[in-house]
């Protein structure tokens, strides 16, 4: 990088931190490069990367905006939030939100820049539903040039330094939007404002309340009173008791296979459930998998090995809480979906949350466990967040 290309990069900062420092601090912690293959600018969620050209055509308050917008895609974590989705659509999802930030800031974005702002306070994975694969019309209402591939994520950057650097990298990032958030604070506080709305994401992203496995555990390993002493997961069963010591739980755990949902995530909670079943001999679990037709169950033991997931379509809530549940509403088909024996005892449902849930609710209690930044409401059950780095390690 040029002593021209740097100073240029230093003025931004300098001017963000009087308007924005949020923006300001990561501006400092990234790595950046000229690089006139890259059609404006990019990251790979650690590296920024500009084309000396564009970058230096800019006015001063159009590549603040340009900075900020390429290092919230790293705070927000797109490049590895993106897992098996199209890459180009979740690309255009993730400027919809990240371009709405930076204006919410009172930057000011350079012309042509990806707008909608119907969509922009909604998370990555909403708009990215929402948009399905933008249509030409769509794309031109959005602010996507004609014949541009519109491709500011890179994929397999901080991979190719290898898993052990990625993960070290991920978390000095980590460590700088904890920095980045305190030093926003501290200016709203002297200017008597408040920043943009998504700093709450940003705060989700980094630390998720209580770790996703810990809860996990405590779910189908202890026994939760909610009944006035009585254990809500054996009432189905007629027995109420608060001394089950020698009672076999049996947990069915159904996986969303839709394109959507990140293999890696799939493959975390796996692990997850055959460790379980290790260090609890009286727990049996059965697994289903989902898209929108249901697979399985497949009876999980501590020797056999993780089932292969199967699907890749839709997603449907439905069949398996049908099959759980002999007193859930059924849906009208040829093929009924069998009712699982013996009855579970607790269900846990990994998904993005976007399908339809159905109304009613079944009488044996439900885990929606679901990445972070995907559907955050559900009419009943409990949600947990589940995060997984782009390294594939679960958090």
């Amino acid at each position: 990088m040029s002593q021209t290309q740097h100073k240029l990069i230093s003025g931004s900062v300098m001017r963000l931190r009087r308007k924005a420092p949020f923006y300001s601090v990561l501006a400092m912690h990234a790595e950046w490069r000229a690089d006139p293959s890259i059609g404006t600018a990019a990251t790979d969620g650690e590296m920024v990367a500009f084309n000396p050209e564009f970058f230096e055509s800019l006015s001063p308050a159009h590549r603040d905006a340009v900075v900020a917008h390429e290092v919230t895609h790293i705070a927000m974590r797109h490049c590895g939030r993106c897992g098996a989705r199209d890459p180009t659509r979740w690309n255009i999802a993730a400027d919809v939100v990240t371009n709405g930030m930076v204006e919410s800031m009172g930057l000011h974005l350079p012309p042509g820049c990806i707008r909608d702002k119907e969509l922009q306070t909604l998370s990555v994975e909403e708009v990215y539903r929402r948009i399905e694969m933008p249509s030409a019309n769509d794309k031109r209402k959005l602010g996507v040039r004609e014949g541009h591939k519109h491709r500011d994520l890179l994929k397999g950057g901080p991979s190719k330094r290898g898993a052990s650097s990625d993960s070290q990298g991920a978390a000095r990032w980590r460590d700088a939007v904890r920095k980045a958030l305190v030093v926003q604070r501290m200016h709203d506080q002297r200017a008597g404002t408040q920043s943009f709305n998504g700093l709450r994401e940003i705060e989700g992203l980094l630390d998720p309340q209580v770790d996703w496995r810990t809860l996990l555990w405590r779910y189908v390993g202890q026994t939760p009173f909610d009944y006035s002493g009585w254990d809500r997961r054996f009432i189905h069963r007629g027995i109420y008791t608060e001394d089950l010591s020698g009672e076999t739980l049996t947990v069915a755990a159904c996986l969303d296979t839709s394109a959507s949902v990140d293999q890696r995530m799939l493959r975390a909670l796996l692990g997850e459930l055959a460790g379980i079943r290790y260090s609890h001999p009286r727990i049996q679990v059965a697994v289903y998998f989902a898209d929108t037709a249901l697979h399985g169950p497949y009876w999980l033991s501590p020797d056999d090995d993780l089932p292969i997931p199967i699907g890749g379509g839709g997603t449907s809530f439905s069949p398996f809480f049908e099959a759980i549940d002999p007193h859930m509403d059924r849906t009208d088909g040829e093929d009924p979906v069998p009712v699982l024996e013996p009855r579970p005892d607790v269900a846990i449902y990994l998904t993005d949350g976007w399908a339809t849930v159905p109304e009613s609710e079944p009488d044996i209690p439900t885990m929606w466990l679901v990445p972070v930044g995907a559907r955050t409401e559900f009419p009943w059950g409990e949600v947990v967040h589940m995060d997984v780095d782009e390294t594939g390690e679960s958090q």
